[in-house]
């Protein structure tokens, strides 16, 4: 006799966007459906973000943009969400001066989910906060609360005590997790369910008797193992999330992965190699990607996991240290499928490595470098651009680096490069001073209406400034170098891939041109555009054309001269001659070197000695104002943007 399974409650978990590009699935509400399911509760998984991203493209790219500007905008950032912004979208009606397009387009989302929430009659709603989806996320909480008297819940990344405190006050929530949710949103789910006394809650925040209580911190779940595999459903996924520990084995000064996850715990192999073969069993992938913050904490785990996995032809990739690793070790690595590694480089000077603390030598590093190289995995450089400490001679040794490996491998890598910000539990932030930072606060009353939250406002970090070097000016430029620098060593834009010709039958409709594109951009290397497509005609259609295409990412080929209303248009910029030209870089063959005449300035201004790798001698100036530039021609000029 089969035996019966009563649903206890019912437990709507909403994922809001933006949280990820694509339909990839969430790692950590797989483990709490898998946690909850254990207990014969019903868990329903709102994933806003993917729907948003597939039927909402406008509004997800808003959303995108709102975080990247915000970010980008703010060069010395303590990195946390706009707390300004974040009252100015709940409560618009107090901030009559500050405009924002984007309250309009998340309500009408947000009222559309409500409707769709309140039909499943959860009995339970919760929300997994990140620092970019919490603007789509409280608005969305606040009008569950108006139209439902169901507790909600906030857990994630973004819930710490000082943030429980602001989303408790403004009352779009019930309850805040803090920490690791499996154990401590299992216990509130139980309480809840039998409408028991919170007082044996741990790492949980709620309201009591007019009263935030923040119950004492939970204890980490050390065997790993014993956690039941995250639940994803049969769906079918292109890359499914996966990881083997929590936890950093190091400490370096910038990074908070120590102060979350307090210390490393890890996964037997075997276990993460059954797990693996449930997923390729259930959702047809063999395409994994790892979030450790640290896969090679161990040589011989790494070892053992990668000759585990190699009858099971899969692709995977993740973070790794360099100095860890070994030519063995690689080709094992490449045998078991690493298709993919990020290293945490951050810089190449010896003494910024030190002030990181990130206990390892450049010359080890390099030599990993050329050594992935040489097995045909493909890397990605993670640096931080502005670092306390590095002044612009430390900075163009960084860049001598880059352009010395790029050319020594005779190869291309991703250089993925950020300024530096201010995580908040890091070791800089809680000894700022003796970096000769100084953390700055917000400082305005916020409207009568909001004074409730005039302390936490007043507390709640938002800039730093920095003593020493580099200034403002010095960190915009350093970063603009790198971009610049990434262009010319990325791989991915110089990988062979199909070319597609548009022709003037396509002009119909350009814009499912670009649409098409898009959906095939992974398979794209370029395309040209032929015929009699160009002319005044279509000139107001190819404006378009253009715009989406570069919205979108796009990169494009032109073979015909443009027609002169074209570059009237103020979305149309092309250098016209090389005067105009506002690029550094240059891809010679596979080699990339740096434009003498605008280099020779900017060495100039910044009174950069001369050095080995990095001197006028080594700097190509080709260009012959062709106007080549002008069309994009491929071929015709050696400028990488052309």
């Amino acid at each position: 006799m089969l035996k019966k399974y009563f649903i206890k409650m019912k437990v709507l978990i909403n994922l809001c966007p933006p949280y990820q590009i694509g339909t990839i699935p969430s790692l950590g509400l797989g483990y709490l459906k898998a946690i909850l399911k254990q207990r014969n509760h019903e868990i329903l998984i709102n994933d806003i973000n993917s729907s948003v991203f597939l039927n909402n493209k406008e509004l997800f790219e808003k959303l995108l943009q709102e975080c990247k500007q915000y970010l980008s905008r703010n060069k010395f950032l303590i990195y946390t969400y706009n707390l300004k912004k974040l009252l100015t979208l709940l409560y618009h009606e107090f901030f009559p001066r500050e405009k924002n397009n984007l309250i309009k387009d998340i309500n009408s989302e947000a009222d559309l989910q409500v409707k769709k929430i309140l039909t499943k009659k959860p009995d339970i709603i919760c929300f997994s906060v990140f620092l970019t989806n919490i603007y789509f996320s409280s608005i969305l909480a606040k009008k569950l609360r108006k139209n439902s008297e169901v507790n909600i819940i906030f857990g994630g990344p973004l819930c710490t005590e000082e943030n429980a405190n602001i989303f408790l006050k403004l009352g779009i929530c019930d309850y805040v997790i803090r920490g690791e949710g499996e154990i401590s949103f299992q216990k509130l789910i139980e309480t809840i369910e039998k409408n028991q006394t919170t007082d044996n809650l741990s790492s949980v925040s709620y309201i009591q008797n007019n009263k935030i209580v923040h119950s004492h911190d939970s204890k980490l779940i050390n065997k790993l193992d014993e956690l039941p595999m995250p639940e994803f459903g049969d769906k079918e996924y292109e890359i499914i999330p996966i990881t083997s520990s929590r936890g950093c084995i190091k400490n370096c000064s910038f990074c908070a992965e120590t102060n979350q996850w307090q210390y490393y715990r890890r996964r037997k192999a075997d276990d993460v190699v059954e797990e693996m073969k449930k997923r390729i069993k259930e959702n047809k992938t063999k395409n994994f990607f790892f979030c450790d913050s640290l896969l090679n904490s161990s040589n011989n785990w790494l070892e053992e996991f990668c000759e585990k996995i190699i009858s099971l032809k899969v692709e995977w990739s993740g973070f790794l240290r360099c100095e860890k690793l070994d030519k063995k070790l690689i080709q094992k690595m490449k045998e078991s499928g690493c298709k993919e590694v990020a290293f945490g480089i951050e810089n190449f000077n010896q003494e910024i490595l030190d002030s990181i603390k990130k206990e390892t030598k450049t010359r080890d590093m390099i030599k990993i470098l050329k050594e992935m190289y040489k097995q045909k995995i493909n890397f990605i450089i993670n640096l931080i651009i502005g670092y306390p400490g590095e002044t612009q001679k430390l900075f163009f040794r960084n860049l001598e680096y880059l352009i010395k490996i790029f050319n020594d491998i005779k190869g291309f890598f991703y250089i993925n490069s950020e300024f530096f910000k201010i995580y908040p539990g890091s070791n800089i932030m809680n000894n700022s001073k003796e970096y000769g930072i100084f953390l700055n606060s917000n400082k305005e009353k916020l409207p009568e209406e909001l004074s409730f939250l005039q302390e936490d406002y007043n507390n709640f970090f938002t800039k730093w400034i920095n003593k020493g070097k580099p200034n403002p000016e010095e960190f915009y430029e350093r970063v603009k170098f790198m971009e610049l620098l990434s262009l010319g060593t990325n791989r991915r834009t110089y990988s062979k891939k199909k070319f597609i010709i548009i022709d003037n039958k396509n002009i119909v409709d350009l814009s499912k041109i670009v649409n098409k594109l898009e959906k095939n951009k992974k398979y794209l290397f370029e395309f040209k555009i032929e015929g009699n497509l160009l002319n005044e005609n279509t000139g107001e259609k190819i404006i378009e054309f253009f715009d989406k295409a570069r919205y979108k990412g796009i990169d494009y080929d032109i073979n015909k001269t443009l027609p002169s209303c074209i570059f009237n248009k103020k979305n149309i910029n092309f250098q016209k001659s090389c005067t105009d030209c506002k690029e550094v870089f240059i891809k010679n063959k596979q080699e990339i070197s740096l434009c003498s005449r605008k280099m020779k300035q900017i060495l100039k201004i910044n009174n950069v000695p001369k050095s080995k790798h990095f001197n006028e001698n080594s700097f190509i100036h080709k260009c012959k104002n062709c106007y080549n530039c002008v069309y994009r021609t491929k071929g015709e000029c050696n400028y990488i943007y052309c």
